[in-house]
């Protein structure tokens, strides 16, 4: 106590309100008699009197999460699990949460019958079409739990029954909780004959031993279990069981509404200890909306996953155009959609334990505000209502490069030409339109001060660090995976193999050169690209027609790319790059 030191005696006084009266609080739906309306610490050495006064006290049961005892169990004794409930979260359990999930509890606890401290770190998460509920079992407590030993030395010899030959008094007390012939109540343990006396008699008295001896005493603590506790897999078996026959239910009774949520389904989960940021290569990949989902049934569901390898889930998803994700960290919950928060806003609604990741395209382009690049589109689509949404189109789109967006028209521009084809100077003003052409250093992850040497290697001299990722993205001829820059010449060296493949030996230090190692491939074509937003249709051709066009297509496609290459070459000279002119050389083995 502040301002006291040393121990002192102190008297406290506990003052009830009369008989007859009753005290009835707003959280209280009867009376209560006896209450408690002050109390009074008297310190008699420092002539100290503090008085409490109680007025209008809010009765409440404390929250379960205060009473944290998994710590004092082993992680061999710790099972988590996750129960479904088929019925929507909304509007039901928006203010019966805590209802709903004190509720579950009672309904574990009698279903496994194991006290509900057993379970601990309870969480609820939901998604449109179920509520999820998980929690850990702890394994049994001690058998000494159950009683409360007293502490001064007495036994009741008025005993039921006798064992011998028992070592601790956690056996005298297992031997109490595990009897059948009669309700044990208490126990003396005496170690020096080691016997165990049981007796029905729940009482806190006895006969003083002799002088010799030293019998413990121990009464059944008030509440305790009448029948022993099972153990964490009896308990869990028991739960399933419950879950499985279609008992388990769970009824929110309000003076509005009934609704009754019956689980369906019970499964082991990975804990997730927070909902901690996470990192990974993947993750720029998308933007984040803390607290909130896409309310529509999902396409793929993933549980027990970290968020950046749901990102990875949803980006190298093959069955399905994977647009965004919801995750819910405390579950490790990962739900895939094909479906962008930018075409339909209205989907995207609060929720509390989850977040919303949507594909964010516009992170693999540098952006050019108020200017446009001149030249003829490749191609034009209308209604686009976002700058996101015409960068995914670029991005799944072969050959396109950049585009331009335009927001008073909700028009989207995209071109096969990239702003290091041309020098700033061609960029024309346009007040309502952005300019944005790809990022292509993105696709790479940086390796400070390393080179690497193996086989044929591509050179180019006299370039930037963003044209050598956008040469090692376009160059075909060694299938580039890997490209080392060294700024002090300005080199950039092209290569067909990762360092993962090679092994360490190929790797050495470099005081002017940097690697960067291929990661990730925005420009192939995504499965399921038929975009309602773009406003063409493609008439049926027959089998020959097919068959004529594709060869038409293969010999134009030649002569096409014969003159475009040209057309580059010209038109790198033309404007002279916004760098010095580059070089290129095939070189064999450097080490060579």
């Amino acid at each position: 106590m502040p301002g006291l030191n040393g121990s002192f005696t102190a008297i406290i006084e506990y003052y009830f309100i009369v008989n007859g009266w009753v005290e009835s609080a707003s959280s209280d739906t009867g009376g209560t008699q006896q209450f408690l309306v002050k109390t009074d610490i008297i310190i008699v050495e420092k002539a100290l009197v503090i008085t409490t006064n109680y007025f209008d006290f809010e009765y409440y049961e404390p929250d379960l999460t205060l009473f944290d005892v998994k710590k004092c169990f082993t992680s061999t004794d710790q099972h988590t699990f996750q129960v479904t409930f088929p019925g929507k979260f909304h509007p039901y359990l928006d203010i019966y949460q805590k209802v709903f999930q004190l509720e579950t509890l009672e309904m574990m606890s009698k279903a496994t019958g194991a006290s509900i401290l057993r379970f601990q770190e309870l969480s609820l998460n939901y998604d449109p079409y179920n509520v999820y509920i998980s929690a850990t079992i702890l394994g049994r407590p001690p058998f000494l739990t159950e009683f409360t030993k007293l502490s001064i030395l007495m036994k009741n010899l008025g005993s039921n029954a006798v064992y011998s030959n028992l070592k601790s008094a956690e056996d005298c007390a297992n031997a109490c909780l595990s009897t059948n012939k009669f309700p044990c109540n208490s126990f003396d343990f005496c170690p020096e004959s080691s016997k165990c006396y049981l007796s029905s008699q729940h009482i806190s008295t006895g006969k003083q031993p002799p002088t010799n001896t030293s019998c413990l005493h121990y009464t059944k603590t008030v509440n305790a279990s009448v029948s022993p506790a099972p153990t964490m897999l009896v308990a869990y078996n028991n739960l399933k069981n419950a879950v499985y026959s279609g008992v388990f239910k769970v009824e929110i009774k309000t003076s509005n509404f009934t609704k009754l949520y019956t689980a369906s389904t019970i499964k082991d989960t990975i804990p997730r200890p927070s909902d901690a940021v996470q990192g990974g290569q993947m993750m720029k990949h998308f933007a984040v909306f803390k607290q909130n989902c896409i309310m529509a049934r999902s396409d793929l569901s993933i549980s027990g996953v970290a968020v950046d390898d749901c990102a990875t889930e949803c980006l190298m998803e093959e069955l399905f155009d994977c647009q965004s994700f919801v995750y819910c960290p405390g579950q490790g919950l990962c739900l895939l959609s094909r479906l962008h928060p930018d075409i339909n806003q209205t989907l995207v609604q609060p929720h509390k334990f989850c977040n919303l990741y949507t594909r964010q395209y516009l992170d693999h382009y540098n952006a050019r505000p108020g200017v446009t690049f001149p030249g003829n589109a490749d191609n034009i689509i209308l209604a686009v209502q976002t700058p996101n949404i015409c960068a995914k189109q670029c991005t799944v789109t072969d050959n396109c490069k950049s585009f331009d967006y335009c927001a008073d028209t909700k028009t989207c521009r995209l071109k096969n030409t990239h702003e290091l084809d041309a020098p700033s100077t061609v960029f024309q003003a346009a007040p309502n339109c952005n300019h944005y052409s790809r990022k292509y250093i993105d696709d790479f992850k940086f390796v400070q001060g390393k080179e690497m040497h193996f086989g044929k290697v591509l050179e180019f001299d006299g370039v930037s660090v963003d044209q050598c990722a956008k040469l090692c993205i376009e160059e075909e001829s060694v299938h580039c995976q890997t490209f080392a820059y060294c700024g002090n010449y300005t080199k950039c060296k092209l290569m067909s193999s990762t360092p993962k493949h090679l092994g360490p030996g190929y790797i050495t230090s470099s005081d002017f050169c940097n690697l960067y190692i291929r990661v990730y491939n925005p420009s192939s074509p995504v499965p399921g690209n038929s975009s309602t937003v773009i406003y063409k249709q493609t008439s049926q051709q027959s089998p020959k027609a097919d068959l004529g066009l594709l060869l038409g297509t293969s010999f134009g496609g030649l002569i096409l790319g014969l003159v475009f290459g040209g057309g580059v070459v010209y038109f790198f000279r033309k404007y002279k790059r916004k760098d010095d002119h580059m070089t290129m050389n095939i070189l064999e083995n450097e080490s060579n």
